[in-house]
C-alpha cells in the first residue's frame, strides 16, 4: 500500500543527495583540495550504508523512508549552502549601465 509513494521520497532524496555531492566534488577542483572529494565519498558512504543496514535489520519502509526525508532536508541545505558560498562577486552584481554609444566599426 502506498508503495509508490515511497519511491517518489527515495527519489527525492537520491536527486538532493546526488546534487549535493556534485557540489561538494566541484570544491575539489576550486579549491584544489582532495579532502572535499574524499567527504563527499564518506557522506555517500554514509548515506547508503544506514539505508542498506536499516532495511536489512528488519526495520518498516516507512520509517527507512522518513530518515532519507530527512537527509533529503540535509542535502537541501548543503545545496543553498553551497550555492550562497561559491557564489562569485560578479555573479551577483548588477550589471553597470552602458557609458555611451557604440560607434560601428569603420570599413576598409
Amino acid at each position: 500500500m502506498h508503495l509508490p509513494l515511497a519511491g517518489a521520497i527515495e527519489r527525492l532524496g537520491a536527486i538532493t543527495l546526488h546534487i549535493a555531492l556534485s557540489l561538494i566534488v566541484l570544491l575539489t577542483f576550486l579549491h584544489r583540495n582532495v579532502l572535499f572529494y574524499l567527504l563527499a565519498l564518506l557522506w555517500h558512504a554514509a548515506i547508503d550504508g544506514v539505508a542498506v543496514y536499516l532495511q536489512g535489520s528488519g526495520w518498516d519502509v516507512w520509517p527507512i523512508e522518513e530518515l532519507l526525508l530527512v537527509i533529503a532536508l540535509i542535502n537541501l541545505g548543503i545545496i543553498l549552502y553551497l550555492r550562497r558560498s561559491t557564489q562569485t562577486p560578479s555573479a551577483t552584481a548588477p550589471m553597470a549601465e552602458p557609458r555611451g554609444e557604440i560607434e560601428p566599426a569603420a570599413e576598409g
